[in-house]
């Protein structure tokens, strides 16, 4: 402490030592705003910062009380809480400025403002650097900063007002980007109570009832309630409860439902400090995906497996730098292996024979500047054993650059050796098929059996430049006559001459009735039996060539070729185009056998076409009355439905019967002044079978006739049909419903229905524009299963909103493609044919043609029946 400042401190009657410990904290300023006093505690938290003699400016902000930071003010302010806050340490001092006359000094007494006892380590302090005065000096200070307190406090509600205004904010927009997501997404606490659901998530597993209704239950009732949608739905529970207890994070674990589909299921449960506060699931439909990827994986089968089928080397040449890619295939088809050969197109010109050179050359060019849509070319290789090999090599450009500059080439190369050697051995036997078709059409322009064996004999003798050609007509017991013959000058005729060689029987007629050919060229050299011999020398035969002539499989006959003046050496194609000609021969004897059995046949078909047209014309008549009393059926069903509705709730109805009339009926009227019903039923089937139930109903309900239901109670007019119109009572007919009744007051819907189309409710919304509701209640249609239960829900129906109730026969039609409209095709229709503003303008003659133009066909194949309702 200075010199200068002991005389007033001796006036406080206290030593200079006692002081310092009395009041640690203090700091002593001159008039020029200078600390030149302070207090050791101060000093030895400020180190290594020099604080002696630096400007209060530089060292302190005066938070408290708003003066001026001069020494003439500060003396105005005496009496005043002072609040000092640091610029080297987050820490203030408050306390009290006293003006020290005789020295002209100010003197700040005060303490660090601790407002936790934790914050004393952080500045560097103990409870011993503290006067033991300090607690009764707050005390005393305390209500003077009581105003500055509740200052303060205001500031932080404030502040904390901002905060949860833009926490709400986050969270709604939070709440409506997980509603827009197309994943169901599923947030529980952690009791597994619901906290959060969208949209998608009750779509996904069917549930009916909204997202907001969801809220507060237990997630396990309702997983229990849903699970026989899975295909292994105890797997599925087992499974869930399993990941919960052990907290572990699930990616993408699939789940096979019962109808095909397929989800893919994520958990992360959320813990904080290993506190658990609750679990995230996300469910998401990868039915197309998985199917999409099995495509894909089979194609790259497919592809593979054609490959390897066809036997063909890939290529893939890369125009910009010339490389080529070869596959194995392409190398071993030459006998070749990978590393003998450069991986360009100069390895190709060095192969390909010099003849094929230019060919080749103008193919590829023609597609390179896309004259063809696809390059292909049949070349000769020189293979590495040194023989030509023949290639069939086929490419497409794939691939260009913004300038259509072609920079990639890919194709396949096949060995079509084998193929080329069977096209030349082609063309020899087209030859020879063009001399058997001219027989063959001569054959066949006659059905009369002489003039068939007649053309026969010329053409084969013509054709063969042989001596003589006869037809060997056959008996059972192995003898046969000489039918035809067609013979040169100077060999003897034999026609007509009967013969019978019991060597023929014995030796060959067995061998013929298996198909069987012989071929003798020199009858000299045949070691033939000498019988044989004999009988063929005295017909003057020197070579012989005979085809059996099978009609039906049964030996019919001999083709028989004789040469007489020398030997003959019958080649191959001879024998060939013989047997041939024995095969249409036959062929043409069994059209003319045929021919014969036909013009007997021919009469008996007139007589019997003669009785059935007589019966058609009785079919007709018994038609033409049925669909009689199917038109009476119509008309009387359309008779008993309701007329339109006027009045604050207005009701229009559209009844459009199938040709075969199936099971559609419905009514709607006011029970009392207060409760409206409407209801519509389709009864499997088509026909008076159909629509008698139907009728029943109707008459049922228009009459009050149920014995054990409230017509104002949807669930005990399902329940009491369902007993009554039991399957096995009624020819194994079901129908499903959808019925409902709205009260006028309340303006309520309570509904029910047993296996029906859900009722789709249209209403106006601010955020959305038009909200579509489905209004059904899940179960089994009437008359499934005896212990059926059936359940009301009920809805709030906002003014001018409007509800279609409807049969399937309005969405299940067959569109001009072919394929099926849907349900969801019709949601979609609803939504572009209504404005949000103008929900009554449509009307139902419209909806029923806009139908009719997004299918492509103007009749529906069911019954067509439509309630709007307009409320």
């Amino acid at each position: 402490m200075k010199s200068d400042l002991v005389p007033d401190f001796r006036k406080l009657r206290l030593p200079t030592e006692e002081f310092t410990k009395l009041f640690p904290f203090h700091l002593v300023i001159d008039r020029e705003m200078k600390i030149v006093e302070v207090g050791e505690v101060i000093q030895r938290i400020f180190k290594p910062i020099q604080i002696l003699d630096s400007s209060l400016k530089e060292c302190f902000s005066i938070n408290r009380p708003k003066c001026p930071a001069n020494f003439e003010a500060i003396c105005q302010q005496t009496r005043s809480l002072f609040l000092l806050e640091s610029h080297y340490k987050e820490m203030q001092f408050k306390g009290q400025m006293i003006y020290l006359e005789a020295s002209d000094y100010l003197l700040f007494l005060g303490s660090p403002w601790i407002t936790d006892i934790a914050d004393l380590k952080k500045l560097g302090l103990s409870l011993n650097d503290f006067p033991l005065w300090d607690s009764v000096l707050d005390y005393l200070f305390l209500l003077q900063g009581k105003n500055a307190a509740l200052a303060d406090g205001k500031k932080l509600h404030e502040k904390l007002t901002v905060q949860r205004t833009e926490l709400q904010a986050t969270a709604s927009r939070l709440r409506t980007l997980i509603e827009s997501l197309q994943i169901g997404v599923l947030l529980e606490d952690e009791t597994r109570h619901i906290l959060l659901a969208n949209q998608q998530f009750c779509h996904l597993f069917d549930i009916p009832m909204t997202p907001e209704a969801l809220k507060g239950m237990d997630c396990r009732l309702v997983a229990k309630c849903n699970k026989e949608l899975l295909a292994e739905p105890e797997e599925f529970i087992r499974y869930v409860d399993e990941v919960v207890t052990q907290r572990k994070i699930v990616l993408n674990k699939e789940w096979h439902l019962q109808n095909g589909r397929i989800f893919a299921q994520d958990y992360v449960p959320i813990v904080i400090d290993d506190k658990l506060y609750g679990h995230l699931w996300k469910y998401d439909d990868i039915t197309l995906r998985k199917q999409s990827e099995n495509i894909i994986r089979l194609s790259e089968e497919r592809l593979k497996l054609a490959l390897d089928a066809v036997n063909e080397g890939l290529w893939d040449w890369n125009l910009e730098t010339g490389e080529v890619y070869r596959s194995p295939r392409w190398f071993t088809m030459l006998g070749y292996d990978p590393d003998e050969l450069e991986n360009n197109m100069k390895v190709s010109n060095k192969l390909i024979h010099p003849e094929d050179q230019s060919l080749m050359q103008q193919r590829l060019i023609a597609h390179l500047k896309g004259h063809t849509p696809f390059y292909e070319v049949e070349v000769r290789l020189l293979a590495k054993s040194g023989e030509w090999k023949w290639i069939l090599n086929r490419g497409k450009l794939v691939s260009h650059d913004s300038q259509g500059k072609s920079l990639r080439m890919v194709g396949t190369h096949l060995d079509i050796t084998e193929r080329k050697k069977v096209e030349e051995e082609l063309k020899k036997q087209y030859q020879r098929a063009l001399v058997l078709k001219g027989i063959t059409e001569k054959i066949r322009q006659s059905l009369q059996l002489d003039e068939i064996l007649q053309i026969t004999v010329k053409e084969v003798q013509q054709i063969l430049s042989t001596d003589r050609v006869i037809i060997f007509r056959l008996n059972p017991d192995g003898s046969g006559r000489v039918v035809q013959e067609a013979v040169v000058p100077g060999c003897s005729p034999i026609l007509d001459q009967d013969i019978y060689d019991p060597c023929l029987q014995e030796g060959y007629l067995e061998a013929y009735r298996e198909g069987h050919i012989t071929a003798i060229c020199d009858l000299d050299k045949a070691g033939l039996k000498s019988c044989y011999v004999e009988f063929l020398s005295r017909l003057q035969v020197k070579a012989n060539l005979v085809v059996p002539i099978l009609v039906r499989d049964n030996l019919w006959g001999l083709l028989i070729a004789h040469q007489c003046n020398q030997p003959r050496q019958w080649t191959e194609l001879e024998l060939d185009l013989l047997k041939h000609l024995a095969d249409q021969l036959g062929i043409g004897i069994t059209q003319s056998q045929l021919l014969a059995q036909e013009t007997r046949q021919a009469h008996r078909l007139y007589q019997t076409n003669q009785e059935l047209q007589t019966l058609a014309e009785d079919l007709q008549t018994q038609k033409q009355l049925l669909e009689a009393e199917l038109n009476e059926a119509a008309d009387y069903v359309k008779s008993i439905l309701p007329n339109p509705i006027s009045g604050l709730i207005t009701i229009n109805s559209t009844f459009l019967p199938s040709s075969q009339l199936g099971g559609d009926c419905f009514d709607y009227y006011w029970l009392d002044e207060d409760n409206l019903v409407i209801y519509l039923l389709d009864v499997s089937g088509h026909g008076l079978a159909a629509a008698l139930p139907s009728i029943s109903v109707h008459n049922l309900l228009r009459a009050h006739s149920l014995p054990n239901a409230s017509l104002y109670q949807p669930s005990e007019v399902l329940q009491n049909l369902n007993d009554i119109f039991s399957m096995d009572k009624h020819n194994a007919r079901y129908f499903t419903i959808w019925y409902g009744v709205f009260n006028r007051s309340s303006y309520q819907l309570t509904y029910a229905s047993a296996g029906h189309p859900p009722a789709l409710l249209l209403s106006k919304s601010t955020e959305f524009g038009l909200e579509v509701q489905q209004l059904a209640t899940p179960s089994l249609p009437i008359g499934v299963g005896a212990e059926t239960k059936y359940y009301n829900a009920v809805c709030d129906i906002q003014a001018l909103s409007k509800l279609y109730v409807f049969s399937d026969g309005v969405y299940e039609v067959e569109q001009s493609d072919g394929s099926m409209w849907n349900f969801n095709s019709f949601i979609n229709l609803l939504m572009v044919c209504h404005q949000p503003h103008e929900l009554d303008k449509l009307s139902l003659d419209s909806l029923l043609e806009s139908i009719r133009s997004s299918t492509g066909t103007k009749i529906f194949t069911d019954d067509c029946s439509l309630i709007e309702i307009n409320f």
